[in-house]
């Protein structure tokens, strides 16, 4: 499914992985308020009319990524929404930007006593409508107000986020490493490499084979761009084997279909898990 900016414009590759990243990790955010995920294919704020009570996170295509409380008329929901949007700003590290919230000034009010006790940074603003600006700065990246029926939502920007990330040299969280990255040749090569790869992916493990018929070494070159901490150029197995090289240590390593094929990757977690609890001071009381 394409992307597209507000104006029509499509986001392509590589600038839609940077889109995902952030609509991904805000989700992330929200969810751990419990804010559900729904998406919408349109690019205009939904319309939450005749929607349960309930928390909604969501992403809309066009234009940016949002929460909503519906049915619930408290301010205090409409802090928390700025507390979500101010966690995930905060997470990024962006500075001189801003989220404003509108709404009754008797409403606005309340929200402003429930961000003061989250102890989050705010300023009033009179105008035609009451309004709390969060993380006050030049650069709007949000806004958010009142829903019909009694609730709050709140958006934020997606573009203008990354403008901020790129221009103030934040960055983005990193998904999980592509953890095997398969070149196959020929028919014998692309079974294998097929195999293997369903194998992984059972388990929860992300592989990815590359169908254009590159070269050993071109793609070895995909691989590391990708990021990918195993490399497999095969075409076809030997006894059973394909030889997995490591792009983190150069190790190449024999390592036979099926379980053995797991048990690697199993094992490679484990050392690097046991590698990072190293130095950490660990006591157990009974």
């Amino acid at each position: 499914m394409n992307m597209e900016r507000t104006g029509g414009s499509v986001i392509r590759p590589p600038e839609s992985a940077g889109w995902q990243s952030a609509e991904r990790f805000f989700l992330d955010t929200a969810r751990l308020a419990g804010y559900e995920e729904v998406r919408f294919p349109a690019g205009e704020k939904p319309d939450f009319a005749g929607f349960e009570p309930a928390k909604y996170s969501y992403v809309l295509p066009s234009k940016g990524m949002g929460a909503a409380a519906v049915g619930v008329g408290s301010p205090a929901a409409a802090a928390e929404l700025a507390a979500i949007a101010g966690d995930f700003l905060g997470f990024l590290g962006l500075q001189a930007v801003s989220l404003v919230i509108s709404g009754p000034a008797d409403q606005m009010e309340r929200m402003g006593a429930a961000l003061t006790a989250l102890q989050l940074d705010f300023a009033h603003e009179e105008g035609e409508a009451f309004a709390l600006r969060l993380t006050v700065g030049e650069q709007q990246v949000g806004q958010g107000g009142s829903l019909e029926p009694a609730g709050f939502w709140m958006e934020l920007d997606t573009g203008m986020v990354l403008k901020a990330v790129n221009e103030q040299g934040a960055s983005l969280p990193k998904a999980d490493p592509l953890m095997l990255f398969l070149c196959p040749a020929g028919p014998e090569g692309e079974l294998a490499a097929l195999s293997a790869a369903e194998e992984l992916r059972s388990e929860g493990f992300s592989a990815e084979v590359d169908w254009s018929g590159c070269t050993p070494e071109e793609g070895l070159a995909k691989a590391r761009q990708k990021g990918a901490r195993f490399f497999s150029a095969l075409d076809g197995t030997e006894d059973g084997k394909i030889s997995i090289l490591s792009l983190e240590d150069g190790t190449c390593t024999p390592v036979p279909l099926g379980d053995g094929l797991t048990r690697f990757f199993y094992d490679s977690e484990l050392s690097e898990l046991s590698g990072a609890l190293d130095g950490i001071p660990f006591s157990l009381d009974i």
